[in-house]
Parts: C-alpha cells; structure tokens; sequence
C-alpha cells in the first residue's frame, strides 16, 4: 500500500479480494481480513482446512475452501507430509520434508483440484493480492491464473525454494519465467519468499 501497489485506505479494499493459497494455520487469512480485504483460503489438507474453518469462523468475509489450486479442476493426488504436503511427490523426498511423509500412515490422498480463474470467475471477484505457499507446486497454481493476473494486476507472493531445501526448488524457476512472460517483475520478500508485481499498470486495482 505504501508504494501504492494497493489502495492506502482500508475501505478502499474491501472491493478487493486476497486468494491465500496453502492456507495452513490461517495467519494470512486473518490479516487480510484485519487488511480490509475478502479473502478465499485454499487447503488440501483436510485437518488444516478445519483448522482455518475454525480459526475464522467470526470473520464475515473470509470464505475457506477444501480443494488443492493447480492448473486443472478435477482430483488430484496430495502426497502427504504433515505441513509439507505438496502435488508434487519431489517436495516430500528430500530433506526434513522426507521424515515427515514416513510418520504419515496415509501416504497420498485424492482431493479436489481447481483453479483460482474459474473459482473467481464463479464469484465475480477482484482481486488484489495472491499468496501462494503449496511446497513447489506454485508454477501450476500460476498457470490456472492467467486471466486473473492479465485482468486484475494483482500483487503475487509466493515461497521460493532454494536449491537444495526442496527437492521441487527446480519449479522456482519456471514461476518467475512465467511471471516474467505475463507482464511481471519480481524480488526477494525475506528469506524464502518472492514477490511479484506488474511492470505495467501499476496501479491494476483501479477499475
């Protein structure tokens, strides 16, 4: 808001939509919620989707919805490792991620799959801002929001996975030459964490 990325007053975003992607334990949800925003969180997980439900049961505008965010609707396989789970089998093979998936008893598990474009389209939504945290599956999460990030402009923050911390960082990559592809320039947002803004349009919020 400061940079005027995103309009300063809070009731100027209450036309404005946060989509929190890998909700998880529902920090994001809330502060964008206290932010003026409507948010719709995304988990596949089904405790961490209760979790959210619960966590923000008394905010009116925040919506929580049980599904996995890819490229395509329909099931898909979740590759369960507790707060790792992730699409992608490579992110739950490596590192602490590995132990994590052996203490599961339920190794995979099918979900719903949809995209962000037809969950915003179904509502006529605008959106502002996007998190994004699903354990490398970020480039498929990008890739069913093209319309949303052409048409609206929104801020994108999603995790960055270094070499080495995840067997998925590879999909890093990728991201940031789609983003780039789409209008975008992105940087570092603390220690794993990139952030994505419009070289264009600056100002995309504005209708």
């Amino acid at each position: 808001a400061t940079a005027g990325l995103l309009p300063a007053q809070a009731s100027a975003r209450h036309g404005l939509t946060l989509l929190d992607v890998g909700a998880a334990f529902s920090g994001e949800s809330i502060l964008g919620h206290k932010l003026g925003f409507q948010v719709i969180a995304f988990e596949a997980r089904e405790s961490e989707y209760s979790q959210i439900v619960a966590a923000t049961r008394r905010f009116r505008h925040v919506e929580v919805l049980h599904a996995a965010v890819t490229d395509r609707s329909g099931p898909v396989t979740l590759n369960m490792a507790r707060d790792s789970s992730s699409l992608l089998k490579s992110a739950v093979e490596g590192g602490p991620e590995a132990s994590k998936a052996r203490r599961e008893r339920q190794k995979t598990m099918t979900v719903p799959g949809v995209t962000l474009d037809e969950v915003v389209a179904e509502r006529g939504l605008k959106i502002g801002f996007i998190k994004i945290d699903v354990q490398g599956a970020e480039y498929n999460v990008l890739r069913g929001a093209v319309t949303i990030l052409r048409r609206d402009k929104p801020v994108v923050n999603f995790e960055y996975c270094a070499p080495g911390r995840l067997m998925a960082a590879a999909e890093s990559p990728r991201v940031l030459a789609l983003m780039e592809r789409l209008g975008y320039e992105c940087g570092p947002s603390g220690s794993s964490m990139a952030v994505c803004i419009a070289k264009q349009g600056v100002s995309g919020w504005r209708s």
